[in-house]
């Protein structure tokens, strides 16, 4: 069975006659019900880019925080290491001052020594 056919006229041949103004009231409805479509589409395309960039902004947040993260871990160990580090020179500074005053005080208990017996025989 086939859909009847408009016309502004009445026939015998599966023909509906319409008035005229009723005619033209479908014929802007089925306009504007193309244009829906058409920008039914056009949203849902724009809808499937936006969803494209938040999927790429999501990616890119995920590896800032993944970096932010690793730069702050590797702040703390630089400040640990560099605690480390201050400690050490600190104890080999105070180790080679504490050498450089017993090396004083050996020369000073040679020379004594040696002199001692000099200076006492005369």
């Amino acid at each position: 069975m086939s859909l009847p056919i408009f016309s502004q006229t009445d026939t015998n041949n599966q023909l509906v006659c319409l008035p005229i103004n009723q005619a033209q009231q479908i014929a802007v409805d089925l306009t504007d019900y193309d244009k829906c479509l058409q920008e039914k589409t056009f949203l849902e395309a724009e809808i499937k880019d936006l969803r494209s960039i938040i999927t790429q902004d999501s990616l890119v947040l995920n590896q800032y925080k993944i970096t932010t993260d690793s730069l702050f871990l590797l702040n703390e160990q630089y400040l640990s290491d560099k605690a480390t580090l201050s400690l050490d020179i600190k104890n080999k500074n105070d180790k080679i001052q504490s050498l450089r005053s017993t090396r004083n005080l050996t020369l000073l208990t040679t020379i004594i020594g040696t002199l001692t017996p000099i200076l006492l025989s005369k």
